[in-house]
């Protein structure tokens, strides 16, 4: 999940605030605005902190101290006392307001956020339909020169996402969907499906179900598809 979306998930960072400084379920909110808060963090006995909400993500300004400032984030780094990456920001936050957010990943190809599955339900994929393909879809089969008939009876299918669960940790569950660039690609066989991301350079390819040896890769697909043009 990326950083907006977190935020959004708690009140703009409202949820995390009133989990540090507890006096805010008490304190009167005016105008979007908590004034006369005690920044415990620095050991002040004077009310020097404000929180206020800006759009819709709510922000500390300690006035006795203006490093103690920012979005839930930004805070959580800042009364850490010392530099965090995202990600460890993210935990900062995860062990305060008791939620498990993961770091999206995110970028025009591919976001892993936090997903869901029913009770015994091992994964799942959401498949694209080949008329609905967008310009980077479509370039894929021209530059392979895979046709959609060969792809679509080999039982490869454009997926918009799929949802697992993680080997070593079945309880947790993570959603991985394709962005404006990015394709995935399933090959379904039985109760399994292989999943494919051809852009990924990093990504070989990744199991949901059963391991099955027999299924298709994309190197066969178009060595398919060239035998069949011969005929």
């Amino acid at each position: 999940m990326r950083k907006k979306d977190i935020l959004k998930e708690t009140d703009g960072g409202l949820d995390y605030f009133k989990e540090i400084f507890p006096e805010l379920n008490n304190t009167a909110c005016r105008n979007n605005r908590y004034n006369n808060i005690i920044n415990t963090y620095r050991g002040e006995k004077k009310a020097s902190l404000t929180i206020r909400k800006i759009g819709e993500v709510w922000y500390a300004y300690d006035h006795g101290d203006p490093d103690y400032s920012g979005n839930a984030f930004d805070f959580a780094g800042v009364i850490s006392d010392k530099e965090l990456s995202f990600k460890e920001k993210l935990k900062e936050v995860n062990s305060v307001t008791g939620k498990e957010w993961i770091e999206s990943n995110s970028n025009s190809k591919y976001l892993l956020e936090k997903g869901k599955l029913k009770e015994g339900e091992d994964f799942k994929i959401e498949e694209k339909s080949l008329e609905q393909l967008n310009e980077i879809e479509e370039k894929f089969f021209k530059i392979t020169g895979i046709s959609k008939e060969v792809f679509q009876n080999s039982g490869a299918v454009i997926l918009k996402s799929y949802t697992f669960r993680k080997s070593d940790d079945p309880s947790k569950i993570y959603t991985v969907s394709a962005g404006e660039e990015g394709i995935i690609i399933g090959y379904k066989h039985n109760k399994s499906v292989k999943i494919y991301k051809p852009l990924d350079l990093e990504f070989k390819f990744q199991w949901l179900g059963d391991k099955n040896d027999y299924v298709f890769g994309i190197e066969e697909l178009i060595k398919l598809n060239k035998e069949l043009n011969k005929r």
